[in-house]
């Protein structure tokens, strides 16, 4: 039986044994793949962030909201990475590829979705009763 551990070439004692007793053995090479892509998947589909006008958004680190699987373990990778920085609005796809140390991956994605919002300064208001017409913010 082999594991993760042993992918790459390994020697393996060969034995035959007739009907009659009489038997050979033989050292063979036996290669060991690894060909199992991991299996990754989006805690959240979307994520919307809300931002002020003018202001710009840091791309975070997405990779702790997806739950990966392998055989011989995977590490996670982001596209644009953590720390990209967004300057206006509108949606954009992370893209995040879980790989094994064989180099089999497989990907998913999170649509983040920036809202703009735009305020104009000063805030008027129907003024009522107790109601002050203009809120400062």
């Amino acid at each position: 039986t082999f594991n993760c551990s042993d992918v790459g070439v390994q020697q393996v004692e060969f034995k035959v044994v007739d009907s009659k007793g009489n038997q050979a053995t033989r050292m063979i090479e036996v290669r060991v793949r690894d060909t199992s892509a991991p299996t990754i998947q989006p805690l959240l589909r979307t994520f919307v962030w809300i931002m002020l006008q003018g202001q710009s958004y840091q791309v975070p680190d997405f990779r702790g909201l997806t739950l990966t699987s392998d055989n011989c373990g995977t590490v996670v990778s982001q596209f644009p990475a953590r720390g990209t920085v967004l300057r206006s609005g509108g949606n954009y796809t992370i893209r995040l590829v879980a790989t094994d140390p064989s180099g089999n991956s497989r990907e998913t994605t999170i649509n983040l979705r920036l809202l703009v919002l735009r305020i104009s300064f000063p805030f008027f208001f129907r003024e009522e009763e107790g109601t002050p017409s203009m809120i400062e913010v």
